[in-house]
């Protein structure tokens, strides 16, 4: 198993001033589990918990130990962002079949070949472009997943600019402010219309802890507003008694 070194990696080698270069090397810190696999005959990467990395799927042989499959989950700590897109085939773009023994929604099936551009700021400031295959397909019939993983690296800020294309009437859609860490599921429209966009966004161990801190300072900024809300009051209070005295005053 190799892990990505140099710029967007796990490190920064900086060659020629402002030039950087980017390397695979062997890990063997965490890796030891494949490296006891010696019956090994494929292998494929899905994520199975739905945790934003990518597990490892081992076809073996049996010789070692009866097995033909292994999963291997990936617990390597990566600080990078990613996304999931799927480009469907356009079965029944309004989410709703009608048939004989009444209505449905379906899923529809993946789209060989879709692509995918997209556009981000690095942790740098500086705009980074990426290009991406739903199911690439070859000549040694490798299992890929139904959908697209796209590794975005290290950014702190949304997609700015997504493009997704197919062989369907309308073969192009451009989505903007796309979030990370999410899955994004695509049906174009037979008829050339828009295409149904649908967003999903998996809940972390930060969902509650991102809630807490949205209630309390929801909570700090009602105070704020009310004691101002009170301070303004006592306020205009005075400047009207203040001109009652005078106009009593000067009724005198």
């Amino acid at each position: 198993m190799q892990q990505l070194f140099g710029f967007a990696g796990n490190a920064s080698i900086a060659t020629s001033g402002t030039h950087h270069r980017r390397f695979f090397k062997s890990a063997k810190h965490g890796a030891e589990v494949l490296a006891e696999i010696t019956d090994a005959r494929g292998v494929a990467f899905v994520d199975l918990d739905e945790d934003g990395t990518l597990d490892i799927l081992v076809q073996r042989n049996g010789a070692q130990t009866g097995s033909r499959i292994a999963f291997i989950q990936n617990n390597f700590f990566q600080d990078a962002f990613f996304l999931k897109v799927i480009v469907l085939n356009g079965a029944c773009p309004s989410g709703i079949c009608e048939t004989s023994s009444g209505k449905y929604k379906p899923f529809g099936s993946t789209n060989p070949g879709a692509s995918f551009k997209y556009t981000v700021l690095d942790t740098r400031g500086e705009r980074s472009a990426a290009f991406g295959i739903q199911l690439p397909q070859t000549g040694y019939q490798a299992l890929h997943t139904p959908y697209a993983f796209i590794g975005l690296g290290r950014t702190n800020n949304y997609i700015e600019s997504l493009t997704a294309g197919s062989t369907s009437p309308q073969s192009s859609t451009t989505l903007e402010g796309v979030i990370p860490n999410s899955k994004l599921v695509l049906n174009p429209n037979p008829d050339g219309n828009d295409w149904r966009r649908e967003l999903f966004l998996r809940p972390g161990q930060w969902l509650w802890w991102v809630l807490f801190t949205l209630v309390g300072a929801t909570v700090i900024l009602f105070i704020v507003v009310v004691v101002l809300h009170i301070n303004e009051k006592r306020e205009d209070e005075r400047e009207r008694k203040k001109a009652l005295h005078h106009i009593n005053f000067d009724a005198l």
